[in-house]
């Protein structure tokens, strides 16, 4: 969970974190070919986004224009949140269940396990990501509590934490070469570069409207997802990882 390794961030924006965050806007918007398209992750193994739609409760992988190239049907009903391991595995969070799925890369299922936070419907886990280093799955709850929690692989519960970032939470990232984490609020439109043990680094505002979804990219540029835009923003490094 905590990184052997030390690590530095050397932050880009000049503007700090006491002017109420650094706004950002995107030099790249891809229309995705998904209704409704609500969290966000990508396959290495695959070359390819990963979306998921509660509309039809499938996985979608996506090209980098957006296109869809391929579809998954989950056994579930209100799919927010989705992440990829090094294999090809498939995580998902089903926010009406409280669940999180696992499907390999050709759709069979392997795993669920329950979420148990007792909150109502519409208010409960939003997104996932993992830790595929340290074989742990983050769950973050969308808000009535807002938290994140942390999970062995088999469903065994390990942690849990209280960011106090936004007044929500619609989506979490796990940047391995940092060991931060990219916390995103559909609410506040914000991206908080957290991490458990120091805190709160940096927060961006940003003009999407209903993001859902983020991932960051092996050239750091950060991709986030709208809902309702049905678009793809692009977004130059926040930061630069210095080892």
């Amino acid at each position: 969970m905590v990184k052997k390794t030390v690590l530095f961030l050397i932050f880009i924006s000049a503007i700090l974190y006491a002017s109420g965050g650094s706004e950002i806007t995107p030099h790249k918007k891809i229309k995705v070919d998904v209704i409704e398209p609500s969290g966000l992750a990508f396959s290495d193994r695959e070359d390819c986004f990963l979306t998921v739609s509660d509309e039809d409760s499938c996985v979608y992988k996506l090209n980098r224009k957006g296109k869809v190239i391929g579809k998954i049907k989950i056994d579930g009903y209100d799919l927010e949140g989705i992440a990829a391991d090094a294999d090809g595995n498939i995580y998902v969070v089903d926010e009406a269940y409280s669940e999180v799925i696992s499907v390999d890369a050709e759709g069979n299922e392997f795993s669920r396990f329950p979420i148990n936070i007792g909150n109502s419907r519409n208010k409960g886990p939003e997104g996932i990501c993992i830790d595929k280093d340290e074989k742990l799955i983050y769950v973050v709850n969308e808000k009535n509590p807002g938290l994140i929690l942390v999970y062995d692989f088999y469903g065994n519960k390990k942690n849990e934490y209280i960011p106090g970032l936004a007044s929500d939470y619609s989506s979490i990232f796990y940047h391995s070469e940092s060991g931060m984490f990219y916390i995103l609020s559909d609410e506040e439109s914000s991206v908080y570069i957290w991490h458990p043990l120091s805190g709160l680094s940096e927060k961006y505002k940003i003009k999407v409207n209903n993001p859902e979804g983020i991932v960051v990219g092996n050239n750091m540029e950060v991709y986030i997802i709208s809902d309702k835009e049905q678009k793809l923003y692009v977004f130059k490094p926040l930061t630069k990882v210095v080892k």
